[in-house]
């Protein structure tokens, strides 16, 4: 799952400040897999006030962007958050820029990160992962092993 987190924003500039997955984010930008679930939630007590749209970058001067949320696409919750969840079609690194508009207590704000597909672990590539580690430290222990000896 993708964490996008809000922390603070700033009315003047429309800036947002986030924690992505845990952590301090600059921009806010995320990676997520196919068929993963995003959230998007802000901390309550900050100049956001509440989250009022989440929608992709169209038209002339826009950047490149797909819609990875084609079937189920950003949407509120009864928390306040917002949800949506990957496409299993969409492929790897595929951009979804996208407008945050958000409620400050001088009115409506925009902030624009983007959301990038990435690749999917298989099961078969963790196992791979994990056996050339153990054969690894094996070879390690071995050679450590005959120099002591020596």
């Amino acid at each position: 799952m993708l964490k996008i987190k809000i922390t603070d924003g700033d009315p003047a500039t429309g800036l947002l400040k986030f924690k992505v997955n845990g952590w301090p984010s600059k921009e806010g930008n995320g990676r997520a897999k196919k068929n993963a679930p995003v959230r998007w939630t802000f901390k309550s007590g900050t100049r956001v006030l509440s989250i009022l749209d989440i929608n992709m970058k169209t038209g002339n001067g826009a950047p490149p962007s797909t819609d990875i949320f084609s079937a189920d696409p950003p949407t509120p919750q009864t928390d306040g958050s917002w949800a949506a969840t990957v496409n299993q079609g969409a492929t790897v690194g595929e951009e979804y820029n996208y407008y945050i508009s958000w409620q400050s207590a001088v009115g409506p704000r925009e902030h624009d990160p983007k959301i990038s597909v990435m690749p999917s672990s298989s099961p078969f590539k963790k196992l791979l992962i994990g056996v050339s580690t153990f054969v690894g430290i094996l070879v390690t222990l071995r050679f450590l092993n005959k120099k002591i000896k020596k």
